[in-house]
């Protein structure tokens, strides 16, 4: 039996629902049960293949509506999919765009790197020019630090000179 008859056989258009389905099957089942036909055999024998006949037709309806919800979750994970890439993509050139305008939006760790590399400065000008703040502020560290011991030292030289004239003299 293919899938047309069988759902020929319980009643049902071929966009039946799981629900309708068991429905018309139940509803046939009451109808055709051999218990119901026990006063004339042949009639009991035409109930039992009615009966084989249903049981088939729906077992074959609910197999079919089984690879339909599949194909049709497959079928909403690949559009889900699609949207999800285009949306990105779409992100992607939009972010791209907008920071070559100057506006940066908060970025992840990967998209930072990736702009700094396609946007930024050299390396090295970053090095030379990190090197030269370094350089400014070690020589003001300097002059922080070593100012006030050299002029202690002048000032102790200056004091140990007048005190040997001083001393010389009176």
């Amino acid at each position: 039996m293919n899938q047309l008859k069988a759902f020929e056989v319980l009643g049902i258009p071929v966009t039946a629902s799981r629900a309708e389905i068991k429905q018309a099957w139940k509803d046939l089942l009451i109808i055709w049960h051999p218990d119901k036909h026990n006063e004339n055999e042949r009639r009991r024998k035409l109930a039992e293949e009615k009966t084989e006949e249903i049981n088939e037709a729906y077992e074959i309806t609910c197999k079919y509506d089984c690879r339909r919800d599949q194909q049709q979750s497959r079928y909403q994970k690949e559009q889900k999919k699609q949207t999800t890439n285009t949306k990105e993509t779409t992100a992607r050139k939009r972010k791209s765009k907008n920071y070559k305008k100057g506006w940066k939006k908060q970025t992840t760790n990967a998209e930072s790197e990736f702009y700094k590399r396609e946007y930024s400065w050299p390396k090295n000008h970053e090095k030379r020019d990190n090197s030269i703040i370094e350089k400014i502020n070690a020589v003001i560290i300097l002059f922080i630090i070593a100012l006030p011991i050299v002029v202690a030292i002048i000032w102790v030289t200056i004091e140990a000179i007048v005190w040997a004239i001083d001393t010389l003299i009176g």
